[in-house]
C-alpha cells in the first residue's frame, strides 16, 4: 500500500492541506487531477484550501 500524508499548515495566511508522498507518478497524475490542487514551490508538495465541509472528498480520494 503506497503512503500519502495530509498536513494542515499556514500558507499565503490561508489554512492549507499538504498532500506529501514518496515520488509515484501514478499518485502525482492522481492528485494532479484533483480540483482546486496546487503545487507549492516553497513546500515542494501538492497543497489545497482547507475547508472542513469538503475536504472529506479529498480524503476519500487520497484513500483510493
Amino acid at each position: 500500500m503506497k503512503k500519502v500524508t495530509l498536513t494542515k499548515f499556514l500558507h499565503r495566511d490561508q489554512e492549507q492541506l499538504g498532500i506529501a508522498f514518496a515520488y509515484d507518478d501514478e499518485i502525482r497524475e492522481h492528485v494532479k487531477q484533483m480540483p482546486q490542487v496546487l503545487w507549492s514551490n516553497t513546500h515542494k508538495l501538492f497543497i489545497f484550501l482547507f475547508q472542513r465541509r469538503t475536504n472529506n472528498g479529498y480524503i476519500a480520494i487520497c484513500e483510493k
